[in-house]
């Protein structure tokens, strides 16, 4: 009988044994799951568009973060150099930033060694709006893109993302009809779309610019006019992939019910001419010339809509067409994959 009950204890002891392993495996599974490695730990809030950039200098960098940080602070009195030339390489830094969307007003002092700013909201407005915006974006950022992406699959992963997010504002269009892009750019606020999820071409082609500076991959606006009605403006991301320029453009893109296709992603110069876009360069001659030549992505033509597989690291996209068929496409080789 001692021994039957000997028997029956080593194996209950076993079978609690095999138990608390399986636990621990499962456990360990979940908790690696849940730990995946981010992308990006904070928003870099000091992007300077890439061409204004080239020929800024080290000096003026510094003073465009400390002019940005007057700005989070609502510093209504600034004080930059006693080089007016340099004092507005460095405003132009700060404009071209989306944060400059806080700024109602803007003025040099009499001298022109600083400035005088007045601002939208209250502090505590403008603080919220801040972090409720960089914790979106890095949000954002942090779940559409998987540490083993290459740059093509970062890109591709944004472009859908915010085509998919944002409608555009057709109402909002006509408020900014007839005004010159440099107006434009100080009534966008990029904030605002995440609130209302619409936005314009700006919208898009900004949260694109946003997006790829936090990730280091150079993205420039440029812009045109449509060839059958010069008076209306459009504008779209150029973005650098693999060391070669690209016209994108998610506004043109976008389908309906949530699609994205690829009929304007990755054009050449050509293309986008042949598109019905007058290209009106507006990127500084400082950058050097931007040229969209390669046409390797003119495979992706046709395309309604696409999605990554499960695993985004894997290099693989699904290209769904019109007709409802499907290819694979590998954004290694930038071709349909066998």
């Amino acid at each position: 009988m001692r021994k039957i009950e000997t028997i029956l204890v080593t194996i209950l002891m076993v079978l609690g044994l095999l138990l608390l392993l399986c636990g621990c495996q499962s456990e360990a599974g979940n908790q690696e799951q849940s730990t995946q490695e981010d992308v990006i730990s904070q928003i870099n809030p000091y992007v300077i568009k890439s061409d204004i950039k080239s020929y800024l200098t080290k000096e003026e960098e510094d003073s465009f973060h400390q002019l940005l940080d007057a700005v989070f602070r609502q510093d209504e009195d600034i004080e930059l150099s006693s080089d007016y030339d340099s004092n507005l390489r460095v405003l132009s830094a700060l404009m071209n930033n989306p944060y400059y969307y806080f700024v109602d007003s803007v003025n040099f002092h009499q001298d022109y060694k600083g400035l005088h700013i007045t601002y939208r909201y209250s502090l505590s407005e403008q603080n919220q709006i801040k972090e409720s915006f960089e914790n979106e974006f890095l949000s954002i950022i942090n779940e559409e893109i998987d540490p083993q992406m290459n740059q093509l699959d970062k890109v591709l992963a944004l472009y859908h993302y915010f085509a998919s997010r944002l409608e555009f504002d057709y109402e909002y269009e006509q408020q900014l009809y007839g005004l010159k892009d440099e107006e434009i750019i100080n009534e966008i606020g990029i904030f605002e779309a995440f609130e209302n999820n619409k936005g314009v071409c700006h919208t898009y082609t900004f949260l694109m610019e946003f997006a790829l500076a936090q990730l280091d991959i150079e993205c420039l606006r440029m812009s045109g006019t449509l060839q059958s009605n010069e008076d209306v403006s459009h504008m779209w991301p150029v973005v650098q992939i693999d060391g070669a320029f690209y016209h994108c453009d998610l506004t043109w893109d976008k389908n309906d019910e949530q699609k994205v296709g690829l009929n304007y992603f990755g054009m050449t110069d050509q293309e986008r001419f042949e598109s019905g876009i007058i290209v009106d360069n507006m990127v500084d001659e400082s950058y050097g010339e931007v040229v969209c030549e390669s046409d390797v992505f003119q495979v992706l033509r046709g395309v309604e809509d696409y999605e990554f597989e499960k695993n985004k690291g894997s290099h693989i996209i699904t290209l769904h067409y019109a007709d409802g068929s499907d290819q694979r496409y590998s954004t290694q080789t930038k071709s349909i994959a066998e």
